[in-house]
């Protein structure tokens, strides 16, 4: 109930439900009403839909970053990310939340736990969007020589080029589930490699 000329609380629209007294019936019947069919017929169900839709995935990948900032600390968590990222993936946010992975790890490039829950992280996304484990196994060679620069980087100390080729590398390597799940083998292999132990 919209009233032209006061100001109303949700407490005064119902109180004339419960004590009808005759100010309260003329508010009411001078009031502009509007009812749910109304309020549905100007409203865009589908873009709120899509915004709350949005919303819970934006959670989602905080929640999904502070977990893993907890595991690459050492804290202590009985929590998982993983549900939260095939949900995110099954909801086609993959691009997204890849995104989000590669801000944090160049932002982080010089912490070497965080960097390496973080390529679990990317790795796991991968092969998730892959097919999960529908596509086969994700243990395997990971030493193409298209990633290798990545690992020589690695082993020069230069951290933060070794991200940046591994994010040019894997949009190569994203448009098909065998490739998907090879980029995936070369995170977990530079997440293994002896900088990471």
């Amino acid at each position: 109930m919209i009233h032209f000329d006061k100001t109303l609380s949700l407490n005064e629209d119902l109180l004339w439900f419960f004590h009808p007294t005759n100010d309260l019936c003329q508010r009411w019947k001078s009031s502009w009403r509007v009812s749910l069919n109304d309020i549905l017929l100007h409203a865009d169900l589908y873009q709120e839909l899509r915004r709350r839709q949005n919303l819970f995935h934006s959670i989602s990948r905080q929640k999904i970053l502070d977990l893993l900032y907890l595991h690459g600390t050492k804290q202590q968590t009985n929590d998982s990310y993983l549900a939260l990222l095939k949900q995110t993936i099954a909801d086609g946010y993959s691009k997204e939340m890849l995104d989000e992975f590669d801000r944090i790890c160049l932002a982080n490039h010089e912490k070497l736990p965080i960097l390496s829950c973080l390529f679990s992280a990317i790795a796991n996304t991968l092969a998730e969007m892959a097919g999960g484990d529908r596509v086969g196994l994700r243990s395997g060679p990971y030493l193409n020589r298209e990633w290798q620069y990545a690992l020589l980087m690695f082993e020069e100390g230069k951290n933060l080029l070794s991200i940046q080729h591994l994010i040019k590398q894997r949009q190569l390597w994203i448009d098909r589930s065998d490739l998907l799940i090879r980029a995936a083998r070369h995170y977990d292999g530079n997440r293994e490699y002896r900088h990471f132990l």
